[in-house]
């Protein structure tokens, strides 16, 4: 009985948590929605798709734009691949179309965004390394004699 009362009582709190996720997600999604349009008021619906602070919009030659808002300062970021370490990341923050363009032309990621450090190679494969090369040489001037 005291078992049964208290799952009872926690499948219910994961409902009226699923209900207060799914409401705050459609609130989230509506704001989206709204800055989205102020920055493109002739969007057609079919071009884009927002999902909470999230705008996945696709232009008519299939050029593909994936954008976050952020509504406290009222920014956005453009997710794009790092330049340096080719990861997923986010731009720096930007407010209008200009800023959107400038983040475009030259995709600059976040300040905090650090690229993974690539690890170095071991001593060991770096002697294998030098060690080829040195018989592809030997191979090759033999070959030329």
């Amino acid at each position: 009985m005291y078992k049964h009362k208290a799952i009872k009582a926690y499948d219910k709190h994961k409902e009226e948590e699923a209900r207060h996720i799914a409401n705050v997600r459609q609130r989230q999604t509506e704001e989206t929605t709204q800055a989205f349009l102020k920055l493109f008021p002739d969007a057609k619906p079919e071009t884009y798709w927002v999902d909470g602070d999230r705008v996945f919009a696709r232009d008519e030659d299939g050029e593909e734009l994936e954008l976050i808002y952020y509504p406290a300062p009222g920014k956005w970021a453009i997710v794009d691949k790092c330049p340096k370490c080719g990861l997923a990341c986010e731009s720096e923050l930007f407010s209008n179309l200009a800023g959107m363009g400038a983040m475009i032309v030259s995709f600059m990621p976040e300040f905090d965004h650090i690229c993974p450090q690539k690890q170095s190679t071991s001593l060991e494969e770096r002697l294998l390394s030098v060690l080829r090369e040195f018989i592809e040489e030997t191979v090759n001037n033999k070959g030329g004699v």
